[in-house]
């Protein structure tokens, strides 16, 4: 992916920089939210914070320190920062404060937010699995033509190509086993064709849940591991 660093939503330096990179190697997906509005960088994780808002901290993204009011937010990018967050306000906490309490169940409402997001996604994956279950039965019932009618076809014809002298009953009979043999080459492309559609159909359903998602290093690795 490709992102000018010219844009209008792209925050200031050093995040700027930082953004590209992880949405160029993918770790990080843009959303575009149409005219006027700033586009969403949406984690895997659940997180989702508008472009021009997002900071790296050294350790993760979250959201800034004074964000600019477009709708809905996390404060980070995935769970963990939430969690670590939280954590840090209730190390040696003898007391809480309001605001520290008040902002727990900020953090607390973007974990459930995000878990219900990342649910989402699974279910994306379930529904997957369910469309490759039914193409994958659709090819296997898709008859696949016998290439030994083509051999048969052709120790007939030897057969009588032997025997000779070829006369108009001879003829007809090698046209019809050559004709035969076609058929089975025929039956063969027509199967090639059906079975193609539906390995298509797959590769759509696959390409609908990566989305706008760069997995193109995940991809690398599982075809290295496949010996591809």
């Amino acid at each position: 992916m490709a992102v000018e660093l010219e844009n209008r939503w792209m925050p200031p330096s050093p995040h700027r920089e930082r953004i590209v990179e992880e949405l160029e190697t993918g770790r990080l997906t843009l959303r575009e939210r149409g005219h006027g509005l700033p586009p969403v960088v949406v984690h895997e994780d659940g997180g989702h914070i508008d472009l021009p808002d997002i900071r790296w901290n050294g350790t993760r993204w979250k959201l800034a320190d004074k964000p600019s009011a477009r709708g809905r937010q996390t404060a980070y990018s995935d769970v963990c920062g939430c969690s670590f967050e939280v954590v840090d306000i209730l190390k040696d906490a003898e007391a809480l404060s309001e605001r520290e309490v008040a902002r727990i169940r900020e953090l607390e409402r973007d974990v459930d937010y995000m878990v219900g997001r990342m649910d989402g996604r699974l279910q994306k994956y379930s529904d997957f699995a369910a469309s490759l279950e039914s193409i994958a039965k659709k090819i296997g019932e898709i008859a696949r033509p016998d290439p030994r009618d083509v051999r048969e076809c052709f120790d007939e014809a030897a057969k009588l190509l032997v025997a000779g002298p070829i006369d108009s009953g001879s003829n007809d009979a090698l046209a019809d086993l050559t004709e035969r043999a076609r058929l089975v080459a025929q039956a063969q492309e027509d199967t090639m064709k059906e079975k193609k559609v539906l390995a298509i159909q797959a590769l759509l359903a696959f390409e609908a849940l990566r989305g706008a998602r760069n997995w193109d290093e995940e991809i690398e690795e599982v075809r290295s591991t496949n010996g591809a």
